[in-house]
Formats: C-alpha cells, structure tokens, sequence
C-alpha cells in the first residue's frame, strides 16, 4: 500500500483501489497509517497520541501482557508485572512483606 504523508496527521491511503486523505493522529482506527488500529485489553480505553497507540488503563490499574493488574496489592503482579511474592506473603502497597 502506497501512503506518503501529505501534511501533519494526514496520510493519503489506498483503499480498494481508491485514493482517499486519512486522518491519523489521535484517529484510534488508522493509529499512524491506514488500516492500523488501536487495540486495549478488556475494561482499557485505546488512545491514538502522537500516531502511535497507547492505553488509557482503568484507574489505580497497570497494563501487564494479559490484564490489567493493580501492582499495590497483587501477590502475582506485586510492584511489577510477573514479580511475584512468596508463599509466606502478601502485597501491601507494593512490596511483598511477612504475613
């Protein structure tokens, strides 16, 4: 697909054979060219800034790979995606302490 940028935000891209102007920043459907949306986990808002996606998570939230997680009191996900605590104890506001 032939899309040279024409101005700021605006793409010319080619559909079905037709040549039409694009919007693409802050355009969550052609995120930075034609036909590249923005995508979010379940319950996450997709943002188009500038030409690139990024996600608005729900609040008190942190995109980890498969959900959002909230990093002060996950004991899988505990002040990071992946860093879990151990069996003897929990998540309080981020660092894994004692039971």
């Amino acid at each position: 697909m032939w899309s040279p940028r024409l101005s700021s935000g605006v793409l010319l891209a080619t559909t079905q054979g037709l040549s039409v102007l694009r919007g693409t920043a802050g355009d969550t459907a052609r995120c930075g060219g034609c036909n590249r949306p923005c995508t979010s986990l379940a319950g996450g808002t997709p943002l188009c800034f500038p030409s690139l996606c990024r996600t608005i998570c729900p609040t008190g939230t942190t995109a980890c790979p498969t959900a959002y997680s909230r990093l002060t009191t996950h004991a899988r996900k505990c002040s990071a995606c992946g860093r879990v605590c151990r069996a003897i104890q929990v998540c309080r506001n981020r660092p894994c302490v004692a039971l």
